[in-house]
């Protein structure tokens, strides 16, 4: 039974470790974005708040092209809709839908800096995001 118990253990570490591994491996797309257009999407922040309320990783990549077919399929490619993102981060996400027809794209940000960061790395390029400190 000790056997099992070390092997569950041992599993559950190989798990966590390819997640992280691929997870890593999915944001070097956007590392070189970063360093095409000048922006700041890529990179962990430093989380300057102690008591654990909110955190920041980037997105992956991986699930963005069946969110484009899915926008373009059901959602008539943004055309009467709009897109709020709670949590934007450094806005990549935003930055995504601005490539749609929506009517607005919006994102409300906890964290000051990751706020500023979005807003800078939105205001080159990109059409109508607002995005919010709150």
């Amino acid at each position: 039974m000790d056997d099992l118990i070390s092997y569950g253990g041992k599993m559950k570490k190989l798990f966590r470790l390819i997640y992280t591994l691929t997870y890593f491996v999915s944001l070097l797309p956007l590392k070189v974005y970063d360093l095409c257009h000048g922006t700041e999407f890529s990179g962990m922040e430093h989380n300057k708040d102690t008591d654990g309320r909110y955190s920041y990783s980037p997105s992956s990549l991986f699930s963005f092209p069946q969110i484009k077919r899915y926008i373009r399929r059901y959602l008539s490619n943004g055309h009467g809709h709009g897109i709020l993102d709670i949590g934007c981060g450094k806005g990549f996400v935003l930055h995504f839908f601005s490539s749609f027809a929506f009517d607005t794209v919006s994102g409300i940000e906890y964290n000051d800096d990751l706020c500023r960061t979005a807003r800078r790395n939105l205001s080159c390029g990109t059409k109508n995001i607002t995005v919010y400190h709150g």
